[in-house]
């Protein structure tokens, strides 16, 4: 069973890999600020492992960005772990009072894209630009 808990600037240093900072220096500072203004939640496995952190950070009212940063050891509760996620987004959802959720997914990342397909997110569009790199991220949204 995958356990859910407030995420904390430690969970941020433990799961990020250490060469994602070569590319982005600014990430640590970008997840710390979240994990502390945001609603971010750690995933732990069940021999107490950091699975991923996912955040929800409000835009507006009724709109809210969706974050998440993962272990490769997702791939070990693949289950389990899709199904936490949903729960926790419908948790978000009621909780915050949100009717609209978007996330965006690196152009390529076919992983990401199909994985957000599965949470009910939906393709809305290309970001021409929009990562620190100039690449192309894909909008994707959600209603509830």
């Amino acid at each position: 069973m995958i356990k859910i808990q407030l995420a904390t600037q430690e969970h941020v240093r433990a799961i990020t890999p250490k060469d994602i900072f070569l590319d982005n220096p600014d990430l640590i500072m970008v997840l710390g600020r979240e994990v502390a203004t945001g609603v971010p939640y750690t995933l732990v496995g069940p021999e107490g492992e950091i699975l991923a952190i996912i955040g929800c950070t409000c835009v507006n009212r009724t709109t809210a960005e969706i974050w998440s940063v993962t272990s490769p050891l997702v791939e070990k509760y693949p289950i389990a772990f899709h199904r936490t996620c949903l729960g926790l987004l419908n948790r978000f959802s009621s909780l915050y009072r949100i009717k609209r959720m978007q996330l965006v997914v690196k152009d390529g990342y076919y992983q990401g894209l199909t994985w957000a397909s599965r949470l009910g997110f939906s393709l809305e569009g290309t970001m021409k630009s929009y990562g620190c790199d100039g690449s192309d991220y894909l909008l994707m949204g959600r209603v509830f």
